[in-house]
């Protein structure tokens, strides 16, 4: 909640009932191509009033007047709430658990030299070749969510080249991996095992698309199972279709 109250402060909203908040709703947008909803949380004793509708319709229209196209990734409970205010499945992911990661397995694979730490300089190359990926730029937001995590890692070609970059954050129930974005699946493996190697014992977090058969293999692999499946979302014209 921190981390999106900085980022976008007038894009942050809060539902009440009889006074007392009841339901929040957060906005990002990513320049004027795309824009983000979530944190649709409602509290148990004020569902069914119509308390996430209304903060999905306030939401809507608040984004509507910066972005092009809107998106969200909904849990099955949520899907038929979105569908109703016209929104349409673009793709499916699955959130990812482990509970106890294997150490030995992980520094293995975690042997790759081309890895290093994301220094400040990084930063314009990073986006170079994360905007074409994701479909936009997003650098403001990834150097904020850089500056929360326990690593940032960047691996570069034999030209000097990014070629892949990915982070590791502690969250309140298990680190969460992500993003990660790389062009080989050999390098993909060395930087997943070095930020899963940063995190260390404990539960983990890794929300992947489930089209990534790669990094699908890797996270059973690795010990991982599904822990829910997630539709991604989106209203209006859909330019921006992020790999």
């Amino acid at each position: 909640w921190r981390r999106l109250l900085r980022y976008a402060p007038a894009g942050c909203f809060v539902a009440e009932l009889d006074g007392t908040p009841a339901g929040t709703v957060t906005t990002t947008a990513y320049g004027n191509e795309v824009g983000w909803i979530g944190m649709v949380l409602v509290h148990p004793e004020r569902r069914r009033r119509g308390v996430a509708t209304a903060l999905l319709a306030h939401a809507t229209s608040y984004l509507r007047g910066c972005v092009g196209c809107i998106k969200l990734d909904a849990t099955p409970a949520g899907e038929q709430v979105y569908a109703k205010l016209g929104f349409q499945a673009e793709l499916t992911l699955t959130r990812w658990h482990c509970s106890d990661l294997s150490m030995s397995r992980l520094e293995t694979k975690a042997e790759s030299s081309c890895l290093s730490m994301v220094e400040r300089t990084d930063w314009p190359q990073i986006d170079r070749f994360d905007t074409p990926i994701f479909g936009t730029s997003r650098r403001q937001w990834l150097e904020q969510l850089s500056g929360d995590s326990l690593a940032t890692l960047i691996a570069k070609d034999s030209t000097g080249a990014t070629s892949a970059y990915g982070m590791v954050r502690a969250g309140m129930l298990a680190h969460y991996v992500g993003p990660v974005v790389s062009s080989s699946d050999e390098v993909e493996t060395a930087m997943l095992a070095r930020l899963l190697t940063t995190a260390g014992s404990g539960p983990v977090f890794w929300d992947i698309l489930d089209d990534c058969v790669a990094a699908v293999a890797l996270a059973r692999e690795l010990g991982f199972t599904p822990q829910r499946h997630l539709l991604r979302m989106f209203l209006g014209p859909c330019q921006v279709a992020g790999q």
